[in-house]
């Protein structure tokens, strides 16, 4: 669980590095696929590192975001794969949540809306069943929320915009 992530300048930094190794490892057809998989999540954790920091007002310059959010945005699409596998697993994230936890999907999910909504082009690597499958996300969240007792307010990320309903959907009384 994470709860402070890195400065501004080096989340976008290992996003982008952590983004084209991502891909450049899918383009070698090396078969490190645990690799590929485990850099772009965290290149989306990193993505959401990048949204805490600059709503604390630690934001690069504006020619310096826009270079940023479209390079990040081109590396999601040639990263189609790899944007399946976290999808699909942040599905399984949300499944499982009664379980291993509510941390991961919501950070998962954040990372997801983020990407769609800070990321102009991004939102076209996202295929038909990409979308149903964040839907479905949402679905599992909903009902898994009802379960999961509320995250303590110290560990969900702070900045976050309040359409980040996940965060503070459980309220059991376990």
């Amino acid at each position: 669980m994470i709860t402070s992530f890195p400065p501004v300048g080096q989340c976008m930094d290992d996003a982008l590095k952590r983004l084209t190794r991502s891909r450049d490892i899918d383009a070698s057809n090396s078969g490190e696929n645990a690799i590929r998989i485990t850099l772009f999540a965290d290149a989306m954790t990193a993505l959401v590192g990048v949204h805490i920091g600059m709503s604390a007002g630690f934001a690069p310059s504006s020619s310096e975001l826009d270079s940023f959010r479209f390079k990040v945005a081109a590396l999601v699409q040639a990263n189609s794969r790899s944007l399946f596998s976290y999808v699909h697993r942040s599905v399984d994230s949300a499944i499982r949540s009664r379980v291993d936890g509510w941390y991961d999907p919501c950070l998962r999910r954040s990372a997801i809306q983020i990407l769609l909504d800070e990321f102009p082009g991004a939102a076209d690597a996202f295929d038909q069943e990409d979308r149903e499958s964040i839907e479905e996300m949402d679905e599992w969240l909903r009902d898994r929320a009802p379960d999961i007792l509320s995250l303590p307010e110290r560990i969900i990320p702070t900045g976050l915009p309040a359409s980040h309903w996940w965060w503070r959907l459980p309220a059991a009384n376990l």
